[in-house]
């Protein structure tokens, strides 16, 4: 693979892993009523609307990434965000990040490396 390839496919998982802690923050303003008014309001909600562009956005370069490369070979590499999300969680929403959630990055890691190898 070379490194192009690769920066892709990083850059495709680090997007998807971003658009998850929006969805997060998003869900933080889900209404706890559900009505016409305010699943609008919801939907205009700037977390949310950046998770979706931030998604779009990491769905156009996934596909690019096919286009250049088998699934089988790509599809591994999106294990990564098992490792990121956790990762950016702790940092940017304070939530806890356990020993075994280290544990299962390092099992990732090396499934990911066996898997490309």
């Amino acid at each position: 693979m070379n490194l192009f390839n690769f920066l892709l496919l990083i850059t495709c998982v680090s997007l998807l892993s971003i658009g998850q802690l929006l969805f997060k923050l998003a869900a933080d303003s889900f209404p706890s009523v559900i009505s016409f008014d305010s699943l609008l309001a919801f939907t205009l909600n700037k977390h949310l609307i950046s998770a979706l562009l931030i998604y779009s956005l990491a769905t156009f370069l996934w596909v690019w990434a096919l286009s250049k490369m088998p699934l089988s070979f790509a599809y591994p590499f999106m294990a990564l965000a098992f490792i990121i999300v956790p990762v950016l969680s702790f940092f940017i929403l304070d939530e806890p990040l356990t020993l075994s959630s280290l544990i299962g990055g390092c099992v990732i890691i090396i499934g990911l490396t066996i898997a490309v190898n």
